[in-house]
């Protein structure tokens, strides 16, 4: 399937899902026009951008390579929380970070080696 066929399937059933919540609880009702452009530019770089990539991605590198970057994914987050929006992690939460930035980095340098390895045998 193509991806960005797979991504638009995908954003329409988690809308159809979400839809009957926001009718429950009268949230349509409250939509403004002024809302729409941002609403459309928060749904493009919050899940219909990243999971295009992330589809392209999933093609071009192996599946094991693809997961372990994808682990990356919550120390951004929490780079990105602590940057843009000054929310502070705990030191736990630090170090738990710091190890999967570490476990990351290690699974991705000895996969290549043992890629390599395998090429040339």
């Amino acid at each position: 399937m193509d991806t960005g066929k797979a991504v638009t399937i995908g954003m329409i059933f988690a809308s159809l899902l979400v839809l009957p919540i926001a009718l429950g609880d009268g949230l349509l009702i409250r939509l403004r026009p002024a809302m729409l452009v941002p609403g459309i530019a928060l749904a493009l770089l919050s899940s219909a951008i990243p999971f295009t990539l992330e589809m392209h991605a999933l093609r071009k590198i192996p599946a094991k390579m693809f997961s372990i970057l994808m682990s990356l994914e919550p120390a951004v987050a929490a780079l990105t929380g602590l940057l843009f929006l000054g929310e502070y992690l705990s030191l736990y939460e630090w170090l738990a970070v710091t190890f999967i930035i570490i476990a990351s980095a290690g699974a991705t340098l000895t996969a290549k080696k043992s890629t390599a390895a395998i090429i040339e045998n």
